[in-house]
């Protein structure tokens, strides 16, 4: 109903909020995988900003096409196979170490942006006027 409707575009319109937060926290995270990559942080900043961005496109995209899930994975699929093939090619190594690497960033990101969700609705749900 309308109850149901006003809470999901309150998490939504904080959620970007937190992924914006994240982006530094993402961008310390592949200079500690990459520490041997010789690359300053600004320099996984602005890959990390990269990815971000490209995802917010994505994620805008997938509100627009909100009828058709099946659409929505695979946007979701792209953002995933782009990253791999991003973090691939920035950073220069073969595909077993790029795997390994991307699952961890992913599992570790993921962790992180559950837990900024648990936040974002406690904070809609103690201040949202439902």
């Amino acid at each position: 109903g309308a109850v149901n409707e006003a809470f999901r575009r309150e998490m939504m319109d904080r959620l970007p909020i937190a992924v914006f937060v994240l982006l530094p926290v993402f961008a310390g995270l592949l200079a500690v995988i990459y520490v041997r990559s010789r690359r300053f942080y600004v320099e996984h900043f602005i890959f990390a900003l990269h990815i971000h961005s490209f995802g917010f496109l994505l994620f805008t995209l997938m509100q627009l096409l909100d009828r058709w899930a099946w659409l929505e994975l695979i946007l979701l699929i792209w953002l995933l196979v782009y990253l791999f093939l991003a973090l691939r090619h920035f950073y220069r190594q073969g595909i077993l170490k790029t795997l390994a690497k991307f699952l961890f960033l992913n599992f570790i990101y993921g962790i992180l942006l559950f837990f900024f969700g648990l936040v974002i609705l406690l904070i809609v749900l103690l201040t949202a006027p439902l």
